[in-house]
């Protein structure tokens, strides 16, 4: 999750692990790709980096139910 990555280099992530909510482990899996997190600990993470990493970071913009059906519909 690069935009997490970057706003947390040079920072200590155990202290942000601790103002989200979470233990260090969990977020170095988040940071490693390993784990996603839920929904409500996406906005605590948007608050507590002030916007710099947004819900919407988290969303694969290249893929959704719906541009996947508008794509099959294309094709058929």
């Amino acid at each position: 999750m690069e935009p997490l990555k970057k706003y947390l280099a040079g920072r200590r992530k155990s202290a942000f692990a601790a103002k989200v909510g979470i233990v260090p482990a969990y977020l170095s899996q988040i940071l490693s790709g390993t784990k996603r997190p839920g929904f409500d600990l996406m906005v605590r993470i948007e608050r507590e980096t002030d916007g710099d990493v947004p819900v919407s970071a988290w969303v694969d913009h290249g893929s959704s139910p719906s541009s996947d059906a508008a794509r099959s519909e294309r094709a058929d």
